[in-house]
């Protein structure tokens, strides 16, 4: 396990955590909301996230983008409302949930027909994803049932054996996990840092 500790986006050692990643690893890495546990859509690199959290194959995994456009290609349709609340929320901590692109892997899903999709306001967890040039599932790197992690130590108590990197930028700002929206019914899934009347408000 390699632990750099790094403050700011521009830091080039980030550039080796991204080509890790692209070659199958999994990676802690910071978040606004809380740390997270970062790979690619590959199956090398999803099987790796499933094991080292416990994680039920039944429950979905968030994808990370740098945009709008990069979430259109997971997505097989990407709403006007998507479109709005990205507008207003993103880069930050809401999670949209759209129709699913053919060919997304089940595992990212859950053989479900949606996915989730946030762009990062972390700097460095949004500078990841462009270093990569593709999608990233961002999942809190903690062990199924156990509390999401704020800090990189936290999450390398419960993970450490299971990593290649840890990115250690200090405490999350929010230390929450992202309002997970679904644009489809219009209903909030899960409460976090963005508030409903937030939500309503961008809609109008």
């Amino acid at each position: 396990m390699i632990w750099m500790r790094i403050s700011d986006a521009g830091d080039p050692r980030l550039n080796e955590v991204a080509d890790a990643l692209k070659h199958g690893e999994i990676a802690i890495v910071p978040t606004e909301t809380v740390y997270g546990l970062a790979c690619t859509l590959h199956p090398d690199g999803l099987l790796k996230v499933f094991r080292a959290k416990g994680r039920p194959q039944y429950k979905p995994l968030i994808v990370g983008v740098d945009s709008a456009r990069m979430a259109e290609s997971v997505a097989s349709f990407w709403p006007p409302e998507a479109q709005r609340l990205a507008d207003a929320f993103w880069p930050g901590p809401l999670s949209l949930v759209v129709p699913k692109a053919d060919g997304l892997p089940l595992l990212v899903t859950a053989g479900g027909d949606t996915v989730a999709v946030r762009a990062p306001e972390h700097p460095i967890a949004f500078k990841l994803i462009q270093l990569v040039g593709e999608p990233l599932v961002l999942t809190s790197a903690n062990r199924t049932d156990s509390a999401p992690p704020q800090n990189a130590p936290e999450a390398v108590e419960q993970l450490a054996l299971c990593v290649e990197y840890v990115v250690d930028a200090g405490p999350s700002p929010h230390g929450i996990a992202s309002t997970l929206y679904d644009v489809g019914p219009g209903r909030t899934l899960r409460q976090g840092v963005i508030t409903e009347e937030q939500i309503r408000s961008a809609l109008r």
